[in-house]
């Protein structure tokens, strides 16, 4: 089952890097009158929370240990 294993490793390294790469996130307010329009738009860096990145390493890890033994 190298699919299984080669899964578990993708997911692991997402998990990993859940930890320390934030995801950007953009927000868009506006207001429009016929053909005018005036908007502001926001943008933010947020990083996931760290039980996100611990539920994805600890899955990576489960499907890293099951292709290891079927394969």
């Amino acid at each position: 089952m190298k699919g299984v294993l080669a899964a578990g490793v993708v997911i692991v390294i997402l998990g990993v890097l859940a930890f320390f790469v934030p995801v950007p996130h953009s927000q868009h307010e506006g207001v429009s009158a016929g053909k005018f329009h005036a908007g502001v738009e926001t943008t933010q860096d947020e990083k996931l929370p760290p039980s996100v990145g611990a539920v994805m390493v600890a899955v990576g890890g489960a499907l890293i240990v099951a292709g290891a033994r079927r394969g």
